[in-house]
């Protein structure tokens, strides 16, 4: 079974299309690695304040 040039075409065309897709997902995805990655980073800092922070006996 022997496909015509169009028909590789058609398919080469598919597959830029699907691997289009799949580069914005994978950049959506990196973008919410990024974010989860920033909120750690503030919640520990937070924790280290918190624990700076300790009650005062006067």
């Amino acid at each position: 079974m022997s496909l015509s040039k169009k028909d590789l075409l058609g398919k080469k065309e598919a597959l830029l299309k699907q691997l289009g897709g799949l580069q914005k997902q994978l950049y959506n995805v990196e973008g919410a690695v990024m974010f989860i990655d920033l909120e750690i980073k503030k919640m520990k800092e937070q924790e280290v304040i918190d624990v700076g922070k300790s009650p005062r006996i006067d």
